[in-house]
């Protein structure tokens, strides 16, 4: 994205390609953490799902959830509301999902609000809706949901949901968020901080922040961690600590770190060099959608280097590149032999 356990008062999952994370353009090397990101929590594996015991006590813990929501238990609803939103127990339904939240919400559980906020911005079991689930988050921090504060940064951050862009309000939310105990905040908090977004630029700062949201395991607070010390931003310039740190970031599936990794690999950057783990990596970092990864694994398969040449995968590589604005992925691309 793996990250922490589901709260049911702060949390619920959310898919990690959310519309938040802006993709990155292809670079000369490195590339930079990603900006703020609305994904929170992974959800639970195939494995769990064809467990017994596990499906069992997913079960036992969804008829708990249905009677403390039949008895007005604003928490039970909320939680029952995950259950349909994973398939927790019961079948996967979200439009379910969407009704359990907003009687959750009603309530006034805020953190269910915030979770509503997230199918509406997402367009899950409902038509998508950003002014609905801006107005959602706003509802759901003004209530204390420090998940609402971060993810209404993010609408200011962007412009989303009828809010003016605002680096400031931003900030603020962000920081709310942060102070509170979200390190989802805290790692956007650390970004605006790395670019003077709204903030003085303070990269001693920015690194404090990338090492709170990485400590409460963000992938995303991992990724900037690893890019600082990647890169000397704030900190002596140290890759062996980077890959450490984008290690983490990727085994939480987030896709820049994951590349990151691979591109460490395969110049031998605090690492032992070792082209087929970069392609590893790289191959990971395009299936999560930063698709500079699919770029530079394209290239391997070009060359045959880490992985048997294979210039049809190379050119399907480059073309999902291409597509997603990476401009060497073209440049790539226009390199083949035909």
């Amino acid at each position: 994205m793996h990250t922490p356990t589901i709260l049911v008062a702060a949390m619920v999952v959310l898919s990690l390609t959310t519309g938040c994370r802006r993709k990155k353009h292809a670079p000369t090397g490195i590339i930079p953490s990603p900006p703020p990101t609305m994904a929170t929590a992974s959800s639970s594996t195939d494995d769990d799902a064809v467990d017994p015991d596990v499906a069992q006590a997913a079960k036992k813990g969804h008829d708990m959830h249905q009677a403390d929501c039949d008895k007005g238990v604003a928490e039970g609803c909320n939680s029952l509301a995950i259950d349909y939103q994973e398939g927790r127990g019961v079948p996967a339904d979200n439009a379910k999902a969407i009704t359990l939240y907003q009687k959750s919400c009603d309530l006034k559980l805020y953190a269910a609000c915030s979770n509503l906020g997230s199918m509406y911005d997402d367009g899950k079991g409902v038509a998508a809706d950003k002014l609905k689930a801006s107005a959602l988050y706003d509802q759901s921090c003004a209530g204390g949901s420090l998940r609402g504060c971060n993810l209404l940064g993010v609408h200011y951050l962007y412009g989303k949901g009828g809010r003016t862009q605002s680096n400031s309000k931003a900030d603020t939310f962000f920081k709310k968020a942060c102070d509170g105990g979200d390190v989802y905040g805290c790692s956007n908090y650390a970004y605006m901080y790395r670019h003077g977004y709204g903030v003085p630029l303070d990269l001693a700062k920015s690194l404090e922040l990338y090492r709170k949201g990485c400590g409460g395991n963000d992938p995303n607070g991992c990724a900037g961690l690893g890019y600082a010390y990647d890169r000397g931003l704030g900190t002596t310039k140290d890759q062996a600590t980077a890959a450490i740190y984008y290690r983490k970031g990727c085994d939480g599936d987030d896709e820049v770190a994951c590349t990151n990794l691979g591109l460490l690999y395969a110049a031998g950057n605090g690492v032992i060099q070792d082209v087929s783990k970069a392609a590893t990596y790289y191959q990971k970092g395009c299936d999560l959608e930063d698709f500079s990864g699919c770029d530079y694994i394209g290239q391997l398969y070009r060359d045959g280097r880490g992985v048997t040449k294979d210039t049809a995968k190379a050119k399907t590589l480059f073309k999902k590149a291409c597509d997603n604005e990476i401009a060497s992925g073209c440049t790539d691309m226009g390199t083949l032999k035909h």
